[in-house]
C-alpha cells in the first residue's frame, strides 16, 4: 500500500496531483530535480500543497532521504522531472517505467529511434551539432518543410519548420549552445521530415503495462504557421475532444499504445502528440507526466467523468479500481472545445472588461489561466498557453461551434482586452 508519493517537479499540470493523493490519505513529498525551478514553470508552483519538500540534492542523496519514508513512491510531475524520477526508481528498486529505456522517454531522437526498432512507422531523422551535416541529410529527403528541434526541450520551444539548406543552417545555430526553458544547453538538434496531416494528443495512464486513455484531441492552429520561412513554434487556436464516432479514434488508441510499449512506459500517466498522415498515424512525441498547460477538473468530469490526475492517483493508490475503469472504454458525453487566448505584439493589459461577454455564450464553461490587468503579454510561440484558455462545452456540437466561431473573432479583434503596446514587455 502506498503511504508517501514523492512527486519530482510538481510543476505546470502536476500541481492538481496532491490533491488526488490526498483523497487516498496518501501524503505527498515535493522533490525538485534542479536547484532553481526554470523560469517558465515557476508561476505554476503550489507549495503549500505538499505534506514536505526535499531541497534539491543529487539523485543518490534524494533516494537515501527518500528511503527513510514508509512505503514511498516516485512520480514525474513536470517534463523537467522525468528523468530524475526514472534514477531515483532505480536507485530505490522500484519498477515503474523500464529504466534501460529512460532515455527514449526524454531525448527526442532515442525516441522515435526506440519506435523504428520496435516496427512502428516513423519520420526520417537525424541528430547532429553541425549544421552542414543536416543540410547534407536533408538533400537525401524527398519534400520539405524539414523539422529542426532540440532534442530535450518541451512546449515547442525553437520548433523550426525549414524550406532550404539556410533555413536548417540558421536553425541549427540558434538551437545547439542555447539554454532552453528547462535548463538544458542543446548539444545537438534533431532534424525530421515533416509529417503531413493533423495534429492530435492521446493521453493515457498506464498500470503494469496496460494503458487506459483518458482523453484524445484534434488541435487546430493558425493555417500556414508551419509554413512561416525559418519560423518557429506552432499557433494553436484550440482543441477539441474527439468523440468515439471518429474514424481516427481506434487506429491512433493502437498505434499510442504500440508506442508506450516501444520507449517502455509501463505505470502513470503519458502526453502523446501524434499526426494522422495519409499512410497512418505517426508519433511526433510522447511525454512521460501529465497533459500540460491545462487540466481544469470541472469540465473535465462533466464530459469525462475523470481528469487524467484522478485517474494517475488512482492507478497508484487503488490498482484495483484502476484495474476495473480499464474496462470502460473511453467515451465523453459531451462536446468540449477549448480556444487558445493570443496576442498580436507585446504590451501590458489595461482593462479585461471584454471578457465578460463570454459569460453570455451558451456554451461558455469558463476563461482558466487568463491573464490580469496590469500583466505584461506577447505573441505566442510555443504551447505553454500564457493567454489562458477559454471552455465551451455543450451537449450539441453546433453550439459548440457557433460560440468557438465568435471567440475566435473575439481574440483575433484584440476584443476580450485592452492593451497598451510596449515594447519588449517583460515577462
Amino acid at each position: 500500500m502506498v503511504k508517501t508519493v514523492a512527486l519530482v517537479d510538481g510543476y505546470s499540470t502536476a500541481r492538481h496531483l496532491p490533491e488526488e493523493f490526498h483523497r487516498y490519505g496518501v501524503d505527498v513529498v515535493h522533490v525538485p530535480s534542479s536547484p532553481e525551478i526554470p523560469e517558465i514553470l515557476r508561476p505554476s508552483f503550489r507549495p503549500d500543497s505538499y505534506d514536505a519538500e526535499l531541497p534539491y540534492a543529487p539523485a543518490d542523496e534524494t533516494a537515501a532521504r527518500l528511503a527513510a519514508y514508509e512505503d514511498v513512491r516516485v512520480i514525474a510531475g513536470a517534463e523537467s522531472g522525468v528523468r530524475f524520477a526514472d534514477r531515483l526508481c532505480e536507485l530505490l528498486g522500484q519498477e515503474w517505467n523500464v529504466s534501460v529505456l529512460s532515455d527514449t522517454r526524454r531525448d527526442k531522437f532515442e525516441m522515435i529511434r526506440a519506435l523504428q526498432q520496435a516496427g512502428l512507422p516513423t519520420a526520417e531523422q537525424i541528430k547532429s551539432g553541425s549544421p552542414e551535416e543536416i543540410v547534407a541529410w536533408s538533400r537525401t529527403q524527398r519534400d520539405w518543410p524539414i523539422v529542426v528541434k532540440p532534442p530535450h526541450s518541451s512546449s515547442s520551444e525553437d520548433v523550426y519548420f525549414c524550406h532550404n539548406a539556410a533555413d536548417i543552417q540558421a536553425a541549427v545555430t540558434r538551437i545547439v549552445g542555447k539554454v532552453n526553458f528547462l535548463g538544458l544547453r542543446n548539444d545537438t538538434a534533431v532534424a525530421q521530415s515533416f509529417l503531413e496531416g493533423p495534429i492530435y494528443v492521446v493521453n493515457t495512464v498506464s498500470l503494469d503495462g496496460r494503458h487506459l486513455t483518458t482523453d484524445a484531441w484534434c488541435f487546430e492552429f493558425v493555417p500556414g504557421t508551419h509554413e512561416r520561412r525559418g519560423g518557429s513554434g506552432i499557433t494553436f487556436t484550440d482543441h477539441y475532444l474527439i468523440t468515439p464516432d471518429s474514424d481516427v479514434l481506434e487506429p491512433l488508441i493502437e498505434y499510442n499504445e504500440r508506442a508506450l510499449d516501444a520507449v517502455g512506459i509501463r505505470n502513470g500517466p503519458a502526453h502523446n502528440e501524434l499526426k494522422v498522415t495519409r499512410d497512418g498515424p505517426r508519433l511526433v512525441e510522447t511525454n512521460a507526466r501529465l497533459m500540460g498547460a491545462t487540466i481544469e477538473s470541472g469540465p473535465f468530469r462533466k464530459v469525462l467523468g475523470d481528469t487524467q490526475p484522478e485517474l494517475t492517483a488512482m492507478a497508484m493508490c487503488d490498482p484495483d479500481g484502476f484495474r476495473d475503469r480499464l474496462r470502460r472504454p473511453y467515451r465523453p458525453t459531451r462536446h468540449l472545445k477549448i480556444m487558445w487566448v493570443h496576442f498580436p505584439a507585446d504590451g501590458v493589459i489595461t482593462d479585461d472588461a471584454g471578457c465578460r461577454r463570454l459569460e453570455r455564450l451558451p456554451s461558455f464553461a469558463g476563461y482558466f489561466g487568463a491573464p490580469r490587468v496590469g500583466d505584461a503579454v506577447r505573441p505566442s510561440t510555443d504551447t505553454t498557453g500564457r493567454g489562458g484558455f477559454v471552455y465551451l462545452l455543450h451537449s450539441d456540437a453546433d453550439v459548440v461551434e457557433a460560440d468557438a466561431a465568435r471567440v475566435g473573432e473575439w481574440i483575433d479583434g484584440c476584443a476580450l482586452f485592452d492593451v497598451r503596446p510596449e515594447s519588449a514587455a517583460v515577462l
